[in-house]
């Protein structure tokens, strides 16, 4: 019960959180892959998901994420951070991300019950430019294994599969089909709206 308060009160963050160093319109989803209703209960399965977002110009980039159970994001083949489903996480890219084809990948992990990734984040031109990431648009994922040439922006997955839009918000999420410690969770974050900046970088 304590794992899925957790989960849940990371879901409800994000619903009621302002998207404060991505993107001003926060058009980010929680998606997953097509079988099953991951809003209830999902398969125990490990997945990877994984898109390329082309900056116009020498750039920056953030990016905010989250993953009910465990997630290991890499941006241009470097290991970026990982976490679990007890907070959202924040990654700055400076350095990383840059002119042209950037590849954003991620391996999700679910041990039980429901499942989702959550992205935000964009690349940030010189002259101020935003290029966004977030998840649906361009996502794709693999219940394959794949080979480590996954990172590399010349990968081909033409073979991988359209992600699952599991809400049309994040607020979808947190909607009904909550029990009695649930609804405490939920009503707890709820005081965290706004509150992005104090959630810390990279897990800490």
């Amino acid at each position: 019960m304590l794992r899925r308060c957790l989960a849940v009160a990371v879901w409800a963050t994000l619903a009621c959180s302002t998207s404060v160093f991505a993107q001003d319109n926060d058009d980010a989803k929680w998606i997953w892959y097509g079988e099953g209703n991951s809003l209830e209960n999902a398969p125990a399965a490990t997945v990877w998901f994984r898109t390329v977002a082309r900056g116009n110009e020498p750039s920056t980039g953030a990016i905010r994420i989250a993953c009910d159970d465990h997630f290991v994001l890499w941006v241009n083949g470097q290991k970026i951070g990982e976490g679990d489903a007890k907070k959202p996480y924040r990654f700055n890219l400076n350095g990383i991300v840059e002119k042209g084809p950037n590849v954003i990948a991620i391996e999700a992990t679910n041990k039980e019950g429901r499942a989702g990734l959550f992205v935000d984040g964009e690349i940030r031109g010189q002259s101020g430019g935003k290029v966004p990431f977030d998840t649906p648009t361009n996502w794709k994922v693999s219940l394959e294994k794949p080979a480590s040439a996954w990172l590399d922006v010349k990968y081909d997955d033409s073979s991988w599969k359209p992600v699952k839009v599991l809400a049309e918000t994040a607020s979808g999420l947190v909607v009904g089909g909550l029990k009695g410690d649930e609804k405490i969770a939920v009503r707890g974050v709820a005081a965290l709206k706004g509150t992005w900046q104090g959630l810390g970088q990279g897990g800490e």
